[in-house]
């Protein structure tokens, strides 16, 4: 009977353990995940990047184009939680100079300018995820803090509420 008892205490000691075990391989496997989701798109964009900052007529449709989906990918690893939110905001800082947020009329003057270096809005016609989430209600300008952070904001929402 002892021995029995021993031998079940022994099973709940090992069952425990392992889920320990199991427990701490997943979040091992999950920030490993994470780190290279991180380097992937790091890279990709380093190697875009060198085109992306050019005015817009030096820029190649190719080198847009790579960058939007570039872009679609990061904004799925944002709604699926791949991303620290630190990463998230930061990314987003840079998107925001480049993705085309607003479809209405633009009437300020040097706000058409900022909006002009961005990507051709049709872009983003096969790219639904990107174009949901930067539809905002009214167009900001990147270049002006208040209005970025308003702007990063306003589409850290739309990631939030696409992601239901």
């Amino acid at each position: 009977m002892e021995i029995l008892k021993s031998v079940a205490y022994l099973a709940e000691v090992v069952a425990a353990a392992a889920i320990v075990v199991a427990v701490l391989s997943y979040a091992l496997s999950r920030k490993q995940l994470n780190f290279d989701v991180i380097t992937s798109c790091t890279t990709r964009w380093q190697q875009i990047m060198p085109a992306m900052i050019r005015p817009k007529d030096d820029r190649s449709r190719d080198v847009e184009e790579r960058y939007v989906d570039l872009c679609n990918e990061e904004l799925f690893y944002f709604k699926e939680g791949y991303l620290p939110k630190v990463v998230v905001r930061e990314w987003l800082t840079g998107m925001v100079y480049y993705l085309p947020h607003y479809d209405g009329e633009v009437d300020d003057e040097r706000l058409r300018k900022v909006f002009d270096e961005m990507i051709d809005p049709q872009l983003l016609d096969s790219y639904p995820r990107v174009k949901e989430v930067f539809s905002v209600e009214r167009p900001r300008n990147p270049q002006v803090e208040s209005e970025r952070e308003a702007l990063i904001d306003n589409i850290l929402q739309n990631v939030k509420r696409s992601s239901r």
